[in-house]
C-alpha cells in the first residue's frame, strides 16, 4: 500500500494512458493535492518490462531539463503488469512530468533527451478554490415555499466542469443536506425552501478543485414569520363638557311657578275662645 496518491502510467497499443483515484475525466494530467505523493510508472517499452529496476527521471514542464530522482521498487500487479514505483517530494505547486528508464546490469538504458515525452504528468495544487455566495446576503428572510434566488461564483486554476454544490443545515452546521448537487462555476438560478423548515438555515456553497480541495462559503437566512393581524385602533372617546353655568348638584334648583296657598281650617272647637265667624271673617282677609 502507497502511503500517498499513486499515479500510474500504462502502456496500451504502444501508447501512454494516465490512470489514478486522482485523477478527473476528460483530463489527461493527474491533480493531487499534497506536495508528498508516490508515482507509479509502467516499463519504458516492451523489453524493458524484465528489467529488475528503473530509474525516475522528472522535470518541471516541457521547457525544463531532465532530473534524475532515483532508482524505483518493482511491482507486479495481481493481472501480471509490471509497476515502477517511486515517493516523490516537490518544494511548490506547479506541473510536473515523469518517465522512467530500465537499469540493466547496473547501468541505466537510453537516458531520457529534452525532447522526450513524459510517461505522467502531475499538476500539484494545494490552494483551495475561492467560493463566494453573493446572494442571498447574510440575514435575508424567507418563508417555507418560497423561491430563494441563488447567486455564486468559484475561482481556481484546476475546476472541474461542475465544480460548485448548494447545502443546506437546519441544525447550525452540525449535518447537512443537499440543495443542489451541481453547479458551474460561476450562475445563477433560484432554490425553493422546503415546506418542512422553520427557524435559522445555513447555507452552503462548497467548490471542489480537480486536486480535491474544497473552499466553501457560507449564508444564514431567518426565518420570515408572518405577524398576526390586529384589530384595528380603538380610539379614546373624551368625556363630554358639563353645559355652561349649570349649578353644584347638591344645589337646590327654584322654578319660578305660582304657588297656591293652602289655607287649612282649623277645627273651630280647637279654641274654645273662638267662634266660628272668627275664622270665617279670617279667611275672607286672607282672599
Amino acid at each position: 500500500m502507497f502511503k500517498h496518491p499513486v499515479l500510474t502510467a500504462a502502456f496500451l497499443a504502444g501508447a501512454v494512458v494516465l490512470a489514478a483515484s486522482a485523477a478527473t475525466a476528460g483530463d489527461a494530467r493527474i491533480h493531487v493535492g499534497s506536495r508528498a505523493y508516490d508515482v507509479a510508472v509502467a516499463p519504458v517499452d516492451r523489453e524493458s518490462r524484465d528489467a529488475e529496476s528503473a530509474v525516475l527521471y522528472e522535470r518541471a514542464g516541457p521547457n525544463d531539463n531532465w532530473h534524475e530522482l532515483g532508482e524505483c521498487r518493482r511491482i507486479k500487479l495481481p493481472n501480471g503488469d509490471v509497476r515502477f514505483t517511486r515517493e516523490v517530494d516537490v518544494d511548490a505547486d506547479g506541473v510536473y512530468e515523469y518517465t522512467s528508464r530500465p537499469v540493466v546490469n547496473g547501468a541505466v538504458v537510453n537516458p531520457p533527451e529534452a525532447d522526450d515525452p513524459p510517461q505522467a504528468v502531475v499538476v500539484v495544487d494545494t490552494v483551495p478554490p475561492t467560493a463566494e455566495l453573493v446572494s442571498p446576503a447574510e440575514g435575508d428572510t424567507y418563508l417555507p415555499g418560497e423561491l430563494v434566488p441563488l447567486v455564486w461564483t468559484v475561482s481556481d486554476e484546476n475546476l472541474p466542469e461542475h465544480p460548485a454544490a448548494l447545502g443546506y443545515s437546519t441544525d447550525g452546521g452540525r449535518s447537512w443536506n443537499t440543495a443542489i448537487p451541481e453547479l458551474p462555476a460561476t450562475g445563477d438560478t433560484t432554490w425553493e425552501i422546503p415546506d418542512s423548515l422553520t427557524g435559522p438555515v445555513v447555507l452552503r456553497l462548497a467548490a471542489r478543485d480537480r486536486a480535491g480541495n474544497v473552499g466553501r462559503d457560507l449564508r444564514l437566512i431567518e426565518e420570515d414569520k408572518p405577524v398576526a393581524a390586529q384589530p384595528p385602533p380603538v380610539t379614546p372617546v373624551p368625556p363630554e363638557t358639563p353645559p355652561k353655568n349649570l349649578p353644584p348638584p347638591d344645589s337646590v334648583t327654584v322654578i319660578d311657578e305660582p304657588v297656591v296657598d293652602e289655607v287649612v281650617v282649623e277645627d273651630r272647637f280647637r279654641d274654645p275662645n273662638r267662634s266660628w265667624l272668627y275664622y270665617l271673617m279670617a279667611l275672607n282677609q286672607m282672599r
